[in-house]
C-alpha cells in the first residue's frame, strides 16, 4: 500500500553503517536484467540487487533495519525492517528470539514497532473523586449564534480522565475550549465546583464572584483549569524554553526559587532541559506538544482540558506524556488527583489512560 509513495529505501545494517540505498525496485524488487548502478559514496547501491527482501534478509543478517524516504511525505522512519521479517520469522521458528529482541531495541529508541506496544501505567486504585466541573444543556459554539455541538450534560471529576472523541469537525475542541472557560456557552451552562471556584477573581468587576469559568480573570484560570491548545503555537510566549515556562508562576507571583524550581523540575520531566535555552519556535512539533503541556502543568491546575496531547510523539514520549497524565490523573506527590479532559482520535491513549469516553454527535438541528 505505501511503496508508490516512496522513491527512496536505506537498509542499516546493525550497529553501524549502511547495506543498501536506492529505490524500491533497486532495493526490494525482483532482479533486473540491467545491471546495478554504480555505488557512490553518499548513495552505495546494493550489491548485484538483492532478488526478494528474504535475500535481503539473508545479506545482512536479521538486524538490519529500513529505513523510508517518501515522495508525499518526506519523513524519515525507522522500522523493524521489512526485508528482514522472513528471515527473522524462519529464526524465531526455530526458537530464536530475534524480531522481540530487534523490536525491543527499536521500541526503546522511541520507534512505533507493530506489536510492541508503549508501557501503559498502571490501571486506577481509587475510583473518581468530587466533580469538578458540569455542563448542563451545553451547546457550543466558536462563533455566537453559529452552535457547532450539544445540547451536552456531563461532568468532569477529579482522578478521572474523560476522553472527548467523535468525528473531525464534530466539536470536540470547541466543547474542550469551553469547558476550560476560554470560550462563552452558546447555551446552557459550565458551572465549577463550589471549593474550585472558591476566590476566584472575576474577568470584569460587574460579573463579581462565579462559579462559572467564562466569567473569571486569567489569573484565576491559571491555577484552576489549564488547558493545551491544539496548535501549540498558538500558546507560545517567550524567547526561550524555560522562559515559556515561567509564564504562569511569574503571573501568580510565586518567588524566584519556587519558580526555579517547579521550571528545573518539569524540564526533566518531560525531557526538554537540553532545550532549555532554545526558541520555543525552533522546536519540533512534539517537543512543542511536550513544553506546552509543561507550561499548563506550571501552575498546578485542578482541571487540566488537553487537546491532541499526544500528536508528534515518538514511542517513547508518547509513553511518557501518558505516564504523567496518570499521575496527574491520581494524585502526584502532595498535590490532589487532577480532574483531565482529553480531546482525542487517539485510542490508544484513552484506554492507557481508563478514560471514560464522552462522544461528541452531529451539529444540532
Amino acid at each position: 500500500m505505501w511503496l508508490p509513495l516512496v522513491d527512496r529505501v536505506i537498509v542499516l545494517a546493525p550497529g553501524e553503517g549502511v547495506v543498501a540505498d536506492g529505490s524500491p525496485h533497486d532495493v526490494l524488487g525482483p532482479a533486473a536484467s540491467r545491471p546495478p548502478r554504480t555505488p557512490s559514496p553518499s548513495r552505495p547501491s546494493s550489491p548485484s540487487r538483492p532478488s526478494s527482501a528474504r535475500e535481503l534478509a539473508e545479506r545482512t543478517g536479521s538486524g538490519a533495519r529500513v529505513a523510508v524516504h517518501s515522495a508525499e511525505s518526506r519523513a524519515l522512519g525507522a522500522a523493524e525492517a521489512g526485508a528482514a521479517h522472513d528471515a527473522a520469522h524462519d529464526e524465531a521458528s526455530r526458537g530464536e528470539d530475534a524480531v522481540p529482541r530487534r523490536a525491543r531495541e527499536l521500541a526503546a529508541d522511541g520507534v512505533w514497532v507493530p506489536g510492541v506496544p508503549p508501557a501503559y501505567p498502571p490501571e486506577p486504585t481509587a475510583r473518581p473523586g468530587e466533580v469538578l466541573l458540569s455542563a448542563r444543556d451545553l451547546v457550543v459554539a466558536r462563533v455566537p449564534g453559529t452552535p457547532v455541538a450539544g445540547p451536552f450534560d456531563l461532568d468532569v471529576r477529579a482522578g478521572e480522565v474523560l476522553g472527548v472523541v467523535g468525528a473531525n469537525g464534530a466539536g470536540k475542541s470547541t466543547l474542550g475550549l469551553t469547558l476550560a472557560g476560554l470560550l462563552p456557552p452558546e447555551s446552557g451552562v459550565v458551572e465549577a465546583a463550589p471549593n474550585l471556584a472558591a476566590g476566584a477573581t472575576p474577568r470584569r468587576r460587574r460579573d463579581g464572584e462565579s462559579r462559572h469559568p467564562v466569567q473569571w480573570s486569567s489569573r484565576a484560570l491559571l491555577t484552576r483549569i489549564g488547558a493545551v491548545l491544539q496548535d501549540p503555537e498558538h500558546q507560545l510566549l517567550a524567547r526561550t524554553v524555560r522562559e515559556e515556562l515561567e509564564v504562569g508562576p511569574r503571573a501568580l507571583g510565586l518567588p524566584a526559587d519556587r519558580i526555579a524550581e517547579r521550571v528545573d523540575e518539569l524540564l526533566e520531566r518531560l525531557r526538554l532541559a537540553p532545550l532549555a535555552a532554545a526558541n520555543p519556535y525552533t522546536l519540533s512539533g512534539g517537543e512543542k506538544r511536550r513544553l506546552t503541556v509543561a507550561a499548563a502543568l506550571a501552575t498546578r491546575p485542578r482541571v487540566l482540558v488537553l487537546d491532541e496531547p499526544t500528536f508528534g510523539q515518538d514511542a517513547r514520549t508518547w509513553a511518557e506524556l501518558v505516564a504523567i497524565i496518570a499521575r496527574l490523573r491520581d494524585g502526584d506527590g502532595d498535590d490532589p488527583p487532577l480532574a483531565v479532559v482529553a480531546v482525542t482520535h487517539d485510542a490508544a491513549v484513552l484506554e492507557a489512560l481508563h478514560a471514560r469516553r464522552f462522544v461528541v454527535g452531529e451539529v444540532p438541528a
